[in-house]
């Protein structure tokens, strides 16, 4: 599976941000390397801006260092490749389907069971369309970590898609 979630930086400017980084932790080459799982030679390359690291690599690498891809530079520095494929997603597996479900709950109450009251068929059809909500919103963002996006992203992309999750959501969905 190819993690899509890719920002880009031109080398060796990451090479001389990761290098910045470790020193900073006071980490050898050695130290980094045992924590990533990866080669000595592949950070000496990476730090001398020889190579781009692939983005499970990077990601290792900004982990074991307490770094964020977006911490790294300006955002102008990255371009981010799949968020309107997520807010998509997010609108195709939240949004339309809660609406079809509260419809559907208003419609079967109103003709299959001839209830006449409004106002209780809008309550029954709001609190299923509410738990299926509740529900897909977690799912979503589920499926935000496994593309690899930070906490604090996820937000800013919920609200650009209008989807409106805060912290406690986000932590609460990714405990489940």
């Amino acid at each position: 599976m190819e993690n899509k979630n890719v920002f880009t930086m031109k080398q060796p400017e990451l090479g001389r941000k990761i290098l910045n980084l470790r020193k900073q932790q006071g980490l050898t080459q050695e130290e980094l390397v045992a924590q990533c799982n990866i080669n000595v030679r592949t950070i000496q390359r990476i730090e001398a801006g020889e190579v781009t690291p692939r983005s499970y690599t990077l990601k290792s690498i900004l982990q074991v260092l307490g770094a964020e891809f977006e911490n790294l530079e300006n955002e102008k520095e990255y371009k981010e490749i799949n968020v309107k494929k997520l807010i998509y997603r997010g609108w195709k597996i939240v949004y339309l389907p809660t609406i079809c479900i509260i419809f559907l709950c208003c419609f079967l109450l109103f003709f299959a069971f001839n209830f006449k009251n409004s106002l209780m068929i809008w309550l029954v059809g709001s609190i299923v369309g509410w738990y299926y909500w509740d529900s897909s919103i977690k799912e979503w963002i589920r499926i935000a970590d496994k593309e690899g996006f930070t906490k604090k992203r996820i937000i800013e992309i919920s609200k650009l898609g209008f989807l409106f999750v805060n912290e406690k959501t986000v932590e609460k969905a990714l405990k489940d």
